[in-house]
């Protein structure tokens, strides 16, 4: 265990820093995020958040944060993070793991991997064994990740979901769902709550909504555009609507899964729904989720669902895994667990979900 440490650096003519808000076994992960509103209070509270994700996972790591506060767009963008890398590695190599982010793409980390000498998973690997801990072989390691990468995260909200609504209602056949956002989360989420049984009613993307009161048809959703809905031939009672019907239609269950602040003061007057799942990053403000806890809708925090990637990266280099159907397995039972922890706590103690999986957390840290 170890206290807080930050590092600011120049690059150029960039600012970057590192927050490491715990080192547990003397490792601390999360990512690396390249934006124009980045500064060190907001990094400050990801990397607990990250601390917090990793303890509710069940993980052996500490939380941090990187950011270049930046335009993400500009074409020396690769150079700068190789620069920023140069700058921070005494401070990080060994220690701190890190990964795509706001503003950041895989191919963006390798300047900053070829920097260190090291990536993610030879830092993580590397300190867990000597710690006794079994990691995945890399090769294996990266097999298994390129298979579970593009739907872990999604497939993990939708566990999640069903877990909740267990808790609230029940079975979660025929239950409504409406979904803000048709990438790899929204995607995945959609169809794996499908396959469990719900009606998801709604979808939104970029261009708009489609929304079938009876229940979208799921297969027939996928266009040739990643994160755009197939608009052709729309089957049945199927109609397309604007972007903000999403959070308008009938349905049970909210799972914002594209953009920060969806729901807001603007529009929470909107909400019909028992229980939103927060799929995207901070998709409700901390002051609108109250609102809704005061009015006995349940929102699970983002955190808690949306860790489906980081717990994939965990699970493999903490153990031995070469099947990638058990490693979504493994991961729905860990979001899956502490979200029923979770659930009872705000439903049993009247607490936030948000501040029911913090106290959580903390119990596990100290335990």
């Amino acid at each position: 265990m170890g206290a807080s440490e930050e590092l600011a650096v120049r690059v150029s003519d960039l600012e970057g820093y590192v927050v490491i808000d715990r080192l547990t076994q003397g490792l601390a992960g999360g990512g690396l995020r390249f934006h124009h509103d980045v500064g060190l209070s907001e990094l400050r509270r990801l990397a607990r958040t990250m601390t917090h994700k990793w303890s509710l996972l069940g993980l052996p790591f500490g939380g941090c944060k990187l950011g270049i506060r930046g335009d993400a767009s500009r074409p020396d963008k690769q150079h700068i993070i190789q620069g920023f890398a140069e700058e921070v590695k005494a401070f990080v190599r060994d220690r701190v793991f890190t990964g795509p982010d706001m503003g950041t793409s895989p191919p963006d980390l390798r300047p900053f991997f070829s920097s260190l000498g090291q990536d993610s998973y030879d830092v993580v690997a590397q300190k867990l064994q000597s710690a006794g801990y079994r990691s995945t072989p890399k090769d294996g390691f990266r097999s298994v990740m390129r298979k579970v990468q593009a739907t872990v995260t999604g497939i993990g909200v939708a566990r999640a979901t069903e877990e909740a609504w267990k808790r609230i209602a029940g079975s979660l056949q025929g239950v409504r769902v409406s979904i803000q956002g048709y990438g790899s989360v929204g995607r995945a989420a959609a169809e794996e709550l499908g396959r469990l049984g719900a009606s998801v009613v709604c979808i939104a993307d970029e261009e708009g909504c489609l929304w079938n009161p009876q229940g979208l048809d799921l297969s027939a959703l996928r266009g040739p555009t990643p994160g755009i809905l197939n608009r052709g031939d729309l089957p049945g009672r199927t109609e397309s609507m604007s972007g903000t019907r999403w959070l308008q239609v009938d349905s049970d269950i909210l799972v914002p899964a594209a953009i920060a602040d969806a729901i807001n003061w603007t529009n929470v007057q909107d909400v019909k729904a028992k229980l939103v799942v927060e799929a995207a990053n901070i998709p409700v403000p901390e002051d609108v989720e109250a609102h809704l806890h005061r009015k006995e809708i349940l929102v699970l925090p983002d955190f808690l669902v949306n860790a489906g990637l980081a717990c994939a990266f965990g699970v493999l280099v903490t153990d031995l895994w070469e099947r990638p159907n058990d490693v979504f397995e493994e991961v729905a039972r860990r979001i899956v667990h502490s979200t029923s922890h979770v659930v009872d706590r705000a439903l049993g103690q009247g607490h936030l979900p948000r501040e029911a999986a913090v106290e959580l957390s903390k119990s596990r840290q100290e335990g």
